[in-house]
């Protein structure tokens, strides 16, 4: 049996969303305030950047924890699971109001 500490690892999510510059300015600015209040070992950094020649633009979140290597994966997927409940509903949302 190994007395020592768990192997420490950094788990890397990168979430690229690109349409409607104003549907994607919506999703960055509802996912922003989450994001700013991150756990220790955990980065998340944004880019909003309008795609030159469309009408369209690009959100990029990309999301880092360095954690023992379980730990890391669940933390990583709990991040994931949350941004991608937060863009349903904000995504259910757009569509009822367009109809």
């Amino acid at each position: 049996m190994h007395g020592g500490s768990a192997v420490q690892s950094t788990v890397e999510a990168i979430i690229d969303i690109t349409g409607e510059c104003r549907l994607i300015d919506s999703i960055r600015r509802a996912l922003t305030p989450d994001n700013q209040s991150v756990p220790e070992n955990m980065s998340i950094s944004e880019i909003f950047k309008e795609i030159q020649g469309t009408n369209e633009c690009a959100y990029l979140a990309e999301i880092h924890v360095h954690a023992s290597s379980i730990e890391a994966l669940k933390r990583t997927k709990a991040t994931i699971n949350d941004l991608l409940l937060a863009l349903k509903a904000i995504l259910n949302i757009y569509n009822s109001l367009k109809s």
